[in-house]
């Protein structure tokens, strides 16, 4: 027998996915700026169009020939996490000369 708190659980249901769909294939919005990771790299780009778990864009100040679906594990918005600074050269140390102990005969003895 189908009773009221069926309907409700099945609405609620419902609603869950249908809901969490919507958020999954509108993460981003065509003309979004997002970073997508390619290589190991975190490179600038932008959302030219979104279909479901997937996104197409563009990596800005490249050729249109790198434009790419990604998936959700290679694409965040822009600016979600520091960039991390290049690492800094080696420091050149300088040691101090040897201590030299040079005897010279004290002619005033």
């Amino acid at each position: 027998m189908v009773t009221k708190r069926h309907y409700g659980f099945a609405l609620i249901l419902t609603l869950t996915l249908a809901l969490g769909f919507a958020v999954v294939s509108e993460a981003f919005t065509k003309g979004e700026k997002v970073e997508v990771l390619w290589k190991g790299t975190w490179y600038a780009a932008t959302v030219l169009k979104a279909k479901g778990e997937l996104t197409y864009i563009h990596y800005d100040g490249y050729n249109n020939s790198w434009d790419e679906w990604v998936g959700i594990d290679r694409i965040r918005t822009y600016g979600a996490a520091p960039v991390a600074a290049p690492p800094l050269p080696p420091t050149t140390t300088t040691t101090a000369p040897p201590n030299v102990n040079i005897n010279i005969p004290n002619p005033f003895r």
